[in-house]
């Protein structure tokens, strides 16, 4: 009978460990740890000024940006990068738009790169679209030239915050939105995925047996959401003033075509470029050419144009 009690002891520590561990995953998907990265728009011969931007709120953070001017432009393209990573990744891609003749605003989210963090724990949603009209007012407010417009280019989990401040604050004047590698409808179904795809990286062996691991995953998904908030989703497509463009790999086992495809169809004007053969943020990499070809003509389209120099994709 001991033997059975001792058992049974362990089995409940063994759960609430399991479900103690998903919370604290969770909370690190808003929290990430990524040590800031060397390099800056000078490594690929780009002139740039530091930015540091607040955010409104009791206890704001600030937020690193960089300014990359192009020669003789007046429109902007900000760009917000993926879930753990930060805006020294996407380099090429600001010289990408940076030899499409736009100017370049890359900025770190909060808990990522060189920003401040934000030990907060519930209301993440709300916190990560302050981010982005934080940059955008900055924008507006220091960097725009008389006629400017904007573009705004998102990846994976930055196309929530950019997607749903584009669609309920048409006022701020984003005339331009490039979603790649995402939004999805379901952002529950999301959260599934992404336990499941990075689980043997990020899942220690104690967690995996079946039982274990479909507890995890429940209470992993719980937290998630909770720590999100409450917020509305999709929110509201059909009188979008901002041309969308969104962009998704073939074989995006993260944010799947059918679901990105469905957003697509229910926002007004939207076009939709399934890449053939492209997985999960590798949608440039797998197509440069048509790639920087679609991007540029429909930037081009909605901003006016920018100021064309050498091959953009290289």
């Amino acid at each position: 009978m001991s033997g059975l009690t001792a058992l049974g002891g362990l089995a409940v520590a063994w759960a609430v460990a399991a479900c103690a561990a998903a919370i604290w995953m969770a909370y690190r998907v808003y929290h990430p740890r990524s040590a800031p990265r060397a390099e800056t728009p000078e490594s690929l011969d780009m002139p740039f000024e530091v930015h540091a931007i607040r955010v409104d709120g009791a206890r704001p953070p600030t937020l690193d940006a960089w300014f990359i001017r192009a020669p003789q432009a007046v429109h902007t393209v900000v760009v917000a990068h993926a879930w753990g990573a930060q805006k020294a990744d996407r380099l090429k891609y600001a010289r990408f738009l940076h030899r499409c003749g736009y100017n370049v605003l890359l900025f770190d989210l909060r808990n990522h790169g060189r920003s401040g963090r934000d030990p907060a724990l519930l209301g993440m949603a709300d916190r990560f679209i302050d981010d982005v009209e934080a940059v955008i007012r900055h924008w507006r407010e220091r960097l725009a030239q008389p006629g400017a417009r904007l573009g705004l280019v998102a990846f994976s989990f930055s196309t929530w915050p950019a997607l749903y401040h584009v669609a309920t604050r048409p006022s701020a004047g984003v005339a331009a939105l490039v979603l790649d590698s995402g939004p999805p409808m379901s952002i529950e179904g999301t959260a599934v995925r992404f336990i499941e795809s990075y689980a043997p990286r990020w899942v220690p062996g104690w967690l995996r047996p079946p039982g274990v691991f479909s507890l995890f995953k429940k209470v992993y998904v719980w937290a998630l959401l909770r720590m999100l908030g409450k917020k509305s989703w999709p929110p509201p497509l059909d009188g979008l003033q901002a041309g969308v463009l969104l962009i998704v790999g073939e074989q995006d086992v993260l944010m799947p075509v059918p679901e990105v495809s469905e957003l697509a169809a229910r926002t007004a004007g939207a076009e939709l470029w399934v890449v053939p053969g492209a997985q999960h943020l590798k949608t440039f990499k797998s197509r440069p050419d048509e790639y920087a070809a679609r991007v540029r003509a429909f930037l081009d389209e909605r901003l006016g144009g920018g100021r064309r120099t050498g091959q953009a994709n290289r």
